[in-house]
């Protein structure tokens, strides 16, 4: 079944009306001008408030282009395609469409639309942040994958969770990045810290709804750290949280880190998740 049939009605309105009005065919195509991240955000945020409420920034994790909103559901582009995730999409990430089928209603003055001006200059739009879930912290992914494949590289005594002897190197994840975003992201947004989502999710759906088919998984959790070595020294610290970091089942990781707010508990909010596919 498409994503289509899982959506509120007005969007399912919207596409049919939008296929139609639309110069989505034939050499058409190559004129049309293709919406920014940001120019669809606003407007999906303008058409559909109680979806998409005005407010969260736009964050990047490769190859994701996401606002995640307070009602729990997240926006997001990759490769040209729109997706969603969270209570529109029943918590399962979705492809909705192309980014070019929505064009002419993000930007019916724009060249390739009907009864579209001539084109003139556009504004450079301004870059997308690509420093999301990173705390603003330079070089994090690099930083925290060598950080934790030093510790694994070495073994480690993990207090009352036994000795560990040295084991195999992590890689990064993208998909697992976004299920570890959402939840850092969650915690900060509503001013928790948990391993149960304020929807009631624990990891595995959260890693589930994100798109990673999982076999094993880990979760690990921080907040008010202020660098990638002080966190792993914390967790390392912790005999539950140091056996997570040296499983030698886990094969991949990823690790968000969101910063606090003048609302919050703490200045920082991180979510550490590890796994293996299936």
């Amino acid at each position: 079944m498409s994503l289509i049939a899982h959506l509120p009605h007005r969007i399912t309105q919207l596409a049919c009306a939008t296929l139609l009005a639309s110069p989505l065919y034939g050499n058409s195509v190559m004129a049309q001008t293709l919406p920014s991240a940001d120019q669809f955000f606003s407007w999906a945020e303008r058409t559909y408030p109680s979806l998409f409420p005005t407010g969260p920034a736009t964050q990047t994790i490769t190859p994701y282009t996401v606002r995640a909103y307070t009602t729990g559901n997240y926006l997001g582009i990759a490769n040209g395609d729109v997706y969603v995730l969270g209570p529109i999409s029943n918590q399962e990430l979705r492809r909705v469409n192309s980014l070019l089928f929505f064009a002419c209603e993000v930007t019916p003055t724009a060249t390739g639309c009907p009864g579209a001006p001539a084109p003139a200059p556009a504004p450079t739009p301004a870059p997308a942040p690509s420093t999301a879930g990173t705390c603003d912290l330079a070089n994090f992914e690099s930083e925290l994958v060598a950080a934790v494949n030093q510790r694994r590289a070495a073994g480690a005594q993990c207090g009352s969770s036994g000795s560990f002897a040295p084991t195999t190197a992590l890689s990064w994840n993208t998909t697992m990045a976004i299920a570890a975003l959402g939840h850092s992201d969650d915690m900060k947004q509503l001013n928790f810290f948990s391993h149960t989502g304020s929807n009631g999710s624990n990891p595995g759906q959260r890693l589930t709804n994100a798109g990673y088919n999982w076999r094993t998984y880990g979760e690990n959790i921080a907040a008010g750290q202020s660098s990638v070595q002080s966190v792993i020294n914390g967790w390392m610290g912790s005999a539950g949280h140091c056996a997570n970091i040296m499983n030698s089942s886990f094969l991949e990781i990823a690790v968000a880190c969101v910063k606090g707010g003048s609302g919050n508990s703490y200045g920082s909010y991180w979510t550490m998740v590890l796994g293996t596919q299936r």
